[in-house]
């Protein structure tokens, strides 16, 4: 149980710190502030959506 537990938080923490890179990317041309803050909320809504894609993380 342990294992699977500490493999499923290596897997959150690694599709997080992904998170940064692609924000990099996308935000990098931006003009204004709410497209910036756009961008990022629907980078964070994705990376938690298949962070919880059938709950394997529960």
């Amino acid at each position: 149980m342990v294992d699977d537990l500490s493999s499923q938080l290596s897997a959150i923490r690694t599709r997080l710190l992904e998170i940064t890179a692609e924000m990099a990317s996308q935000i990098f041309n931006c003009k204004i502030v709410v497209e910036i803050q756009g961008k990022m909320y629907r980078l964070m809504v994705r990376a938690l959506e298949e962070l919880s894609k059938g709950e394997q993380w529960i």
